[in-house]
């Protein structure tokens, strides 16, 4: 900790010229911030600290921060207060507020714990009665799936065979890409190796009737020959892919074949459902749709239900709404966040009284403050009347600023709004404190 005498050294963080008594004038512009007329003891201060002090003082600070709310957790409880290392009247004082509340909620959560299980109560009730028309319902769609359990697993096989074909028809078309980047690289074609090429266009898939028309050295016939045949119809410099477009087509053509066939197998597999699924229904009168669309309401009744059981069954909820009008509870929450802001202060206080400070004196508003570039520093100026009540204002100082302390407290002063008293240096550091 530094505390400089302002004049009595030449290097000084803060240099002030002129000498003596010299305050009429701040006093009178005082008279016209305040309103007042009424006769005012002056004291002013300096206060700085350096930049490199400034990021130990924001550790301290933080180090030693509790709640300023006094929120409630979901068992109606305070959560623990935070255990920090500086400790003094104010943080007692804190505590002390704290406890104070938190014993005066207790009556509170006791009705909102009675209220809460009251409404889980009905709330489960609903929702068992809910549960129970679904449960009715499922048993009535359990018997219908039963009855028609292997024409819904004939048709499920049918759908995923034709899926199984469209995967292998988006695998062979992969394979293609493959293929031809390969033999563009292989035969130094002047083409794009990663074109999408679409391969469908330069293969021709032919009737059987057509295909015996063509050189058959040059066609592939399908599978089932009745399908015709394939044959590629690229030419010139690019013949050498002729073979990859041809190989192509009949894998292609010959999937499409089967998924020809698939599809007819699913459609007679699905036909053969809805007839199982239209006599399952007259068997055992039901309309499964409209099952299936109360299931579904009634579900949306469930879930709507438990949010209203959340939502009103919140014990912290319950407290606060109950807690609103009470005039007590005012009254402690403001002294308890009045000791936190005390607190709070102190801690700020501290830190910098820790750390590398300076603190002088001044009573000449023609004095010049000067502050280094690597320092942040504050101009107090404390008034004082006869009945002893203080109003104090503060001015940022600025390096290289040539402005006397009655010309920053005519164009920059702000008014501290702390009911703490100004009286000595030591005192004079919380109004710094209070710029963290």
């Amino acid at each position: 900790m530094k505390k400089a005498l302002l004049m009595g050294l030449s290097a000084s963080l803060f240099m002030l010229t002129g000498c003596g008594q010299n305050v009429d004038n701040i006093k009178k512009d005082f008279a016209i911030k305040a309103g007042t007329n009424a006769e005012q003891a002056f004291s002013g201060y300096t206060v700085s600290i350096p930049d490199s002090a400034i990021e130990k003082v924001k550790s301290f600070i933080n180090e030693n921060k509790i709640p300023f709310g006094l929120d409630i957790n979901e068992q109606g409880q305070l959560d623990p207060f935070p255990d920090v290392k500086f400790k003094n009247g104010e943080f007692s004082q804190a505590v002390t507020s704290r406890d104070a509340y938190a014993e005066y909620l207790e009556q509170y959560r006791g009705k909102a714990q009675a209220e809460a299980s009251s409404v889980v109560e009905k709330a489960e009730s609903t929702i068992a009665g809910y549960q129970a028309q679904i449960d009715s319902l499922n048993s009535k769609l359990e018997q219908f799936n039963s009855l028609v359990a292997d024409e819904s697993q004939a048709y499920e096989s049918a759908q995923q065979y034709v899926k199984a074909i469209e995967a292998k028809m988006e695998a062979r078309t992969e394979q293609f890409h493959t293929e031809f980047s390969e033999a563009v690289v292989a035969n130094n074609l002047p083409i794009s190796k990663d074109q999408r090429v679409k391969p469908t266009r330069y293969y021709k898939h032919r009737s059987e009737s057509r295909c015996r028309r063509y050189d058959q050295s040059e066609v592939t016939y399908l599978k089932i020959k009745s399908e015709g045949c394939v044959y590629s119809n690229i030419g010139g410099d690019q013949a050498v892919l002729a073979p990859i477009f041809a190989s192509f087509g009949v894998d292609y053509e010959n999937l499409k074949i089967d998924l020809k066939a698939a599809k007819e197998d699913e459609k007679k597999a699905k036909k053969v459902l809805q007839n199982a699924q239209t006599i399952a229904a007259n068997k055992l009168d039901i309309d499964t749709r409209k099952v299936e669309r109360s299931i579904a309401s009634l579900n949306r009744n469930i879930e709507r239900e438990r949010n209203s059981m959340k939502q009103n069954a919140d014990i912290s909820r319950l407290m606060s709404k109950a807690m609103l009008g009470d005039e007590q509870i005012h009254t402690l929450v403001k002294e308890y966040r009045t000791a936190v802001r005390a607190y709070h202060l102190s801690v700020k206080r501290e830190a910098i009284l820790e750390g590398d400070y300076s603190v002088d004196e001044f009573d000449d508003e023609q004095a010049i403050p000067e502050i280094e570039d690597n320092e942040k520093g504050l101009a107090i100026y404390v008034f004082t009347n006869d009945a002893d009540e203080q109003t104090v204002f503060w001015s940022q100082l600025k390096s290289g600023d040539t402005s006397t302390f009655g010309d920053m407290f005519k164009k920059t002063a702000r008014l501290w709004k702390s009911e703490q008293d100004i009286n000595d240096d030591d005192e004079a550091v919380a109004v710094l404190a209070s710029m963290f």
